[in-house]
């Protein structure tokens, strides 16, 4: 089990010129550290210190004899210098009560690397083969222009950087392609956020400026670190593999921060960046939460949070968090009048915002005060890490998508209360594909093609239980990509089923099975209807291309909200044991047998299918009078009680339709998001009806299959239809049973 950070250092310069370095085997005028706490406090209990150094022979003055090489030359690369660095640990001893006060705090040091070189640039074709040695050199006399366009940094190249460390991690560190990714331009334009970002208004910018990542194409130099877990939890981490939400012990708290010596003094003697350091070290830069100093934190104290720590957050920012700034420049803008969102929904948002810190603090029972509550990536140890326990690099639904998108994720809790709301979005796919192993960034953009410099730090962590329970999951994870079976249901899942009008709420479309399923973002090409219909009528719901959520809607009435999705059908090849499988798992026997008489039975399927998913979502007092309907869709499930007036072990009476009339003995199947192992089954009655009896509170899914034969002409042997509707069944119980 281990833990690794990746931090981003500067975005790299244009290929042509080295980022700034130090002297002559000086070190680089900043260190770079990664500090940990655990359990509620933010008191360090490990400190990772990296430091680069930099060596360059100095040269006499040039003449007409002089060899390639060497300090005269006007670029890095071909001076023969090196750059390498220096991890160093530092475990804090905490405070003992004696009967004499407390001890002094204390560290024990221990060097884990030392001379460890750094990852080059990526400058270009005649670099990787003049210097790096990538492969042979062809001058510009040889006709042959390969060795000026052909670039040999590779991933194998990149490898031999990755450094082992006395501890059992590993480190790299240098030039990669940028992986963050944010619509700046329109962020900084105060706020000038896409239509598709807001719910689809009318005012909004659209596709006269559509959203792009400022990022794309850029690189950085980064740093990615890898330490076991020992170092964090020496005795072991406390409950691991069992969630305890109610405790603190297992949880860590990171941070990252840049610091630099008091006093920089003009040096001839430092050959390059012409200064020396002197003084005490001071911190000059800081991050852990993304966007937490640009989306919280005011302008005149920007200064101040970069040269403090975490352990005075409370006092120096806590106003900044419970009345964010953001919440009043969005209504000022006019955007939450354009969304139609009531002026007490505003007036909550404004402040004070104690969800906020619950957010940051995990929903864990940390005190909110200094030394405690602060801007640190918090996560809990003990429990395998996906958002909001931590997120790795990567992870997506494509290998250039993240797990989350962790501004969308601020932006949307700061503006809308809800982090799933899917505000802000604006790009979320990533210009490389990201490693699926360490370092997890992706090989750095050739230097040829750059044309920009900038510096800044950013911060992310992924932590990953090395065990065979998480070997077993990867392997079934590829099997369910391997296998369109093992992930045929879909589902309308809202970031929020429940609650006050004035919300802007995510639409999630999900893949999978048993009620655990991968995103489906937006995309025009499969949708055929995306509707919400509430006491004011239908509407289409809108959203980004790409985008997950799919779809954003306000909630402007109090009442039922119908949300539907149909897609176009799409043509699929199923070997024969996958689908005759799937024929009974849906209680299709009555194709299989169809197949059978056929002769079709070890053949083949080719098959056309559609989506047919609802939701239903209620704000306000729920009332029996409003109830679900029909939306036309061609396989439809209609609750006929409104399942919000239910409480547990009442009946929930439903109706399946196919072109709109009464579908008899199909099969219907009901789960509970936490116990979706417990289904519910029952065949339609020849009403097309089925009762079911939740006595479980939370989530439901209920779903149906219905095939027939395919048309002549469609190029398919059978059509599928896959019918699905959620809800929320807030009262209590355990358990489920079927009537």
């Amino acid at each position: 089990m281990g833990f690794r950070w990746i931090s981003r250092q500067a975005r790299s310069d244009h290929g042509f010129l080295p980022a700034p370095r130090a002297g002559p085997g000086q070190p680089w005028p900043y260190r770079y550290e990664f500090h940990i706490a655990t359990g509620a406090s933010l008191e360090d209990r490990v400190v990772y210190r990296i430091e680069f150094t930099n060596k360059l022979t100095p040269a006499p003055a040039p003449t007409a004899a002089d060899s390639l090489g060497g300090g005269n030359e006007l670029l890095w690369q071909l001076t023969g210098g090196t750059e390498t660095m220096k991890v160093t640990r530092f475990t804090v001893r905490p405070q003992i009560q004696t009967p004499f006060g407390k001890t002094q705090p204390s560290s024990d040091e221990v060097v884990l690397g030392d001379g460890l070189p750094v990852l080059p640039n990526n400058h270009g074709p005649q670099t990787d083969r003049l210097i790096y040695g990538l492969g042979p050199f062809k001058g510009y006399d040889s006709g042959d222009p390969a060795s000026r366009t052909i670039g040999l940094f590779d991933q194998a190249f990149v490898d031999k950087f990755i450094q082992n460390l006395s501890n059992g991690g590993q480190i790299i560190a240098g030039q990669f392609d940028d992986p963050y990714q944010l619509d700046e331009k329109g962020i900084f334009d105060l706020v000038n956020l896409n239509a598709s970002d807001l719910g689809g208004i009318s005012g909004a910018r659209g596709s006269e400026a559509p959203s792009r990542d400022v990022f794309t194409g850029f690189n950085v130099f980064s740093i990615a670190l890898e330490v076991p877990i020992s170092d964090v939890f020496p005795g072991g981490i406390p409950h691991n593999g069992v969630l305890k939400p109610d405790s603190t012990d297992s949880l860590i708290r990171i941070w990252a921060s840049i610091s630099r010596q008091q006093t920089q003094t003009v040096d001839p003697n430092n050959i390059i960046t012409g200064v020396k350091g002197g003084g005490e070290w001071v911190q000059v830069g800081r991050n852990a939460l993304p966007l937490f100093d640009a989306g919280l934190v005011g302008t005149q104290r920007q200064t101040l949070y970069l040269h403090s720590s975490p352990m005075k957050d409370v006092t120096n920012f806590g106003a900044d968090i419970l009345f964010p700034v953001l919440v009043r420049d969005i209504e000022a803008l006019g955007i939450y009048k354009a969304l139609g969102l009531p002026d007490s929904t505003v007036a909550k948002l404004e402040g004070p915002r104690i969800d906020i810190i619950n957010v940051i603090n995990l929903d864990r029972p940390i005190p909110v005060q200094d030394g405690f509550t602060g801007d640190v990536l918090t996560l809990d140890a003990a429990t395998d890490s996906k958002f909001p326990n931590g997120r790795r690099l990567g992870g997506g639904t494509a290998p250039n998508r993240n797990q989350v998108n962790v501004n969308s994720v601020l932006i949307s809790l700061i503006a809308a209360g809800d982090p799933g709301a899917g505000l802000a979005k604006g790009v979320e796919v990533n210009d490389k594909d990201y490693l699926d192993r360490f370092p997890f960034l992706a090989i750095a953009h050739q230097g040829l093609l750059l044309s920009l410099f900038n510096v800044q730090l950013s911060y992310v962590i992924w932590r990953k239980k090395e065990s065979r329970m998480n070997i077993l999951r990867f392997i079934a994870t590829l099997l369910m990509s391997a296998a369109p079976l093992a992930a045929h249901d879909m589902w309308i899942e809202p970031t929020s089923f429940l609650g006050d009008t004035g919300k802007i709420i995510g639409l999630r479309l999900r893949v999978g099975q048993d009620f655990l399923g991968d995103p489906l973002p937006r995309d025009p090409a499969l949708i055929d209807q995306f509707i919400s219909i509430d006491s004011t009528g239908r509407k289409p719901v809108y959203g980004r291309d790409g985008a997950d959520p799919a779809g954003l809607i306000h909630v402007a009435e109090p009442g039922l909200l119908i949300i539907g999705y149909q897609s176009h059908p799409q043509p699929i090849v199923l070997p024969a044991n996958t689908f005759n499988q799937y024929l009974r798992e849906e209680g299709l026997e009555a194709i299989a047998e169809l197949r059978e008489r056929r002769n079709q039975t070890n053949s083949d399927a080719r098959e056309i299918f559609s989506r047919c998913a609802k939701s239903l979502v209620y704000y306000g007092t729920p009332t029996a009078a409003q109830g679900d309907q029909a939306v036309g869709f061609t396989l439809e499930l209609v609750a006929e009680k409104n399942p919000y007036t239910l409480r547990a072990g009442q009946d929930l009476p439903m109706r399946l339709t196919y072109e709109g009339r009464p579908l008899p003995d199909t099969l219907v199947v009901a789960m509970n998001r936490a116990n979706p192992a417990a289904k519910m089954t029952a065949r339609t009655d020849k009403t097309g009806h089925v009762t079911f009896r939740p006595q479980q509170d939370g989530i439901w899914l209920t779903k149906a299959v219905h095939m027939v034969p395919a048309p002549a002409g469609t190029n398919a042997d059978w059509v599928s239809f896959w019918a699905s509707l959620t809800f929320e069944l807030k009262s209590s119980g355990t358990g489920a049973a079927a009537k």
